[in-house]
């Protein structure tokens, strides 16, 4: 399995788009180059959302083969609004796990974004598989002593 790193800034508007690159052709046009990855993960402050918002609702259209991961506090969640964008959303309680103690005091909320498939219904938001992994990962955040790994690999693989 490989690493999913978080884009910074600065990639936002090429990583995020999906371009790597790219070449100058004969033409003298520029030719962006897809990059490679698989799953793009995002974690903006909560300031930027709008922003992140807008550039992972086009790189969902222009790079249907890419999956996202949006992890953020729920601060400034009227700005922007990731259900609009996402397939799956889900708020993790402040103090439910190690890795957002409750001196965070905000949830956090996890969106993932699916690649298109490439037949009918083209997505799999609302479909009953997804919301039933998003029941069962629910519960496991509710009991300190589960593990939510082998749920999260479920969604994942579902692309």
């Amino acid at each position: 399995m490989s690493t999913i790193r978080p884009l910074l800034p600065a990639k936002w508007f090429t990583k995020g788009r999906g371009i790597d690159g790219g070449t100058y052709n004969s033409e003298g046009l520029w030719i962006p180059d897809e990059g490679s990855d698989k799953w793009l993960l995002w974690a903006p402050t909560p300031a930027a959302g709008a922003i992140v918002m807008q550039e992972l609702s086009i790189s969902r259209h222009k790079r249907t083969q890419l999956g996202h991961i949006f992890v953020c506090p729920r601060l400034f969640t009227q700005k922007w609004r990731l259900r609009s964008v996402a397939d799956w959303v889900v708020e993790i309680p402040a103090g439910c796990r190690p890795f957002w103690s409750a001196t965070r005091y905000e949830p956090l909320i996890l969106g993932l974004t699916l690649p298109f498939l490439s037949a009918p219904p083209w997505q799999l938001r609302g479909s009953d598989r997804l919301l039933g992994l998003e029941r069962q990962l629910r519960e496991v955040w509710e009991d300190p002593s589960r593990d939510e790994q082998p749920f999260l690999c479920q969604l994942c693989s579902l692309a």
